[in-house]
């Protein structure tokens, strides 16, 4: 989640990689799309119609925290078919202490103002070894409140242990061994599959491929050699 969306700058090395890689690459604004949703089943839903009308043949299915959790939640049916999934800080599973903490940022959000509720995000998604305190210049981006309560509340009921269990794609989840959010316990690959992958990167808090590119186009690298 963003206060304003960059159009994929956030993971730019990762697009890169998969455009010289000869991948055909679509970037979306998971939470715009999802504005004005109730709640997670709903958010989902409106994804599944628009990319069966918009992209209706993906080979690989990518997502990055909110957005993750979306796509695990769209293989149950809607991509069910999609062979392979990449889930970059996606929890299948978002338990008691993740929602604490999402809370905590809607709390600051919604009682103290917006500008101070995208400093808890900021920070939170910073790695647990950088304790800075990170600067809002000037007032949030209009529609913070908007979009970042969207995402914060859903994410909230994220739970796609069941969907994974069925999925028969690959699939990678990516995360940082230095998260203050999603960690070990909201990454739930299927049992007894050894195409289904996890990789916990050192020295990275939810941002791997700003944090450590290197390593995480490497990981990505790897499973897609792998499930070939």
């Amino acid at each position: 989640m963003m206060a304003q969306w960059d159009g994929g700058a956030f993971c730019q090395p990762l697009l890169d990689w998969l455009a010289n890689a000869g991948y055909s690459v679509a970037v979306y604004d998971t939470v715009g799309l999802c504005k004005g949703t109730k709640d997670l089943h709903e958010a989902t839903a409106v994804w599944g119609e628009f990319l069966l009308e918009h992209e209706p043949n993906i080979d690989l299915l990518i997502g990055q925290a909110y957005g993750g959790a979306i796509a695990q939640h769209l293989l149950a049916n809607e991509l069910a078919y999609v062979s392979k999934f990449i889930g970059i800080s996606a929890p299948t599973y978002c338990d008691s202490l993740l929602r604490e903490k999402l809370n905590g940022v809607l709390i600051d959000l919604n009682e103290i103002s917006a500008e101070a509720g995208l400093k808890k995000l900021l920070w939170c998604i910073r790695p647990d070894t950088d304790d800075t305190l990170p600067q809002v210049e000037g007032q949030a981006p209009a529609g913070t409140v908007e979009r970042l309560a969207t995402g914060l509340k859903q994410l909230q009921s994220a739970d796609a242990r069941h969907i994974i269990a069925d999925y028969q794609g690959s699939a990678l989840w990516i995360y940082g061994s230095h998260s203050r959010l999603v960690n070990t316990v909201n990454i739930v690959p299927a049992q007894g599959r050894s195409d289904h992958q996890s990789v916990k990167l050192p020295h990275c808090g939810m941002h791997p491929f700003r944090d450590v590119p290197l390593e995480a186009i490497k990981a990505v690298e790897t499973f897609l050699q792998e499930a070939m």
